[in-house]
């Protein structure tokens, strides 16, 4: 059985997005209209049955070709929300709407931001067969606790490394880089080759030019 990363990725942001933007003053002042907010919940709601289906073993393998047509669907509403709130000239976009909308900001500013100068941290909160639940937080008291990303914070750049149960941490040029994530709590997925390896996970804070901050101490889990 073999999971989809993109999948994991697009659910941890689908949740946020949803719920910010069906909220009912998020709705009136970001001019949602009538008729969205309920397309919004609706395909969340099929989104989730159908992601639940995805993780049971015994329904998995039923469900692919069903769960790919539904990302390409409310995948394809998500970005036409987001093109439609960054070209209202009737809106004033706040930095909380970009958090949690996962807009990219394209910066009129005339002053770079620079590339973060500190890493985050990282917590395993939960695991499952093949998934281990991330937690990235800000180190920076009194943030620690904190769901959101840091100011002038884009997204979260991730590498992994799988070595034996036994070996030493595994060496920087045996990381590879997975997707950056623009939310804080996430799913790492791994194939069933990794059963009983021992994963090493490091992140590192983006700015909206996609440029790294340093990289955080490696978190390690046995794949299970």
């Amino acid at each position: 059985m073999k999971f989809s990363q993109k999948y994991f990725d697009f659910n941890a942001e689908v949740i946020i997005f949803v719920a910010y933007a069906t909220t009912t003053a998020n709705v009136t002042r970001l001019k949602l209209g009538t008729t969205l907010p309920g397309e919004l919940t609706t395909l969340l709601s099929d989104w989730c049955s159908l992601y639940a289906l995805y993780l049971d073993p015994a329904t998995h393998y039923s469900v692919i070709k069903d769960i790919g047509d539904a990302y390409d669907t409310f995948h394809s509403k998500i970005q036409a929300v987001k093109t439609m709130l960054k070209t209202n000239i009737l809106i004033t976009l706040t930095n909380n709407d970009y958090t949690s909308l996962y807009l990219h900001k394209d910066a009129e500013r005339r002053v770079h931001i620079p590339r973060p100068d500190y890493a985050p941290a990282n917590t395993v909160i939960k695991q499952s067969h093949l998934i281990a639940e991330i937690f990235t937080s800000n180190p920076n008291p009194p943030h620690e606790v904190e769901k959101k990303m840091p100011d002038d914070v884009a997204k979260i750049g991730r590498k992994i490394a799988f070595v034996k149960p036994d070996d030493s941490p595994p060496a920087l040029n045996l990381y590879h880089h997975i997707e950056p994530i623009g939310s804080t709590v996430y799913e790492i997925v791994y194939t069933e080759a990794n059963l009983g390896a021992k994963a090493y996970l490091m992140t590192c804070y983006m700015n909206d030019r996609g440029e790294e901050g340093p990289y955080s101490r490696p978190v390690d889990f046995f794949c299970i």
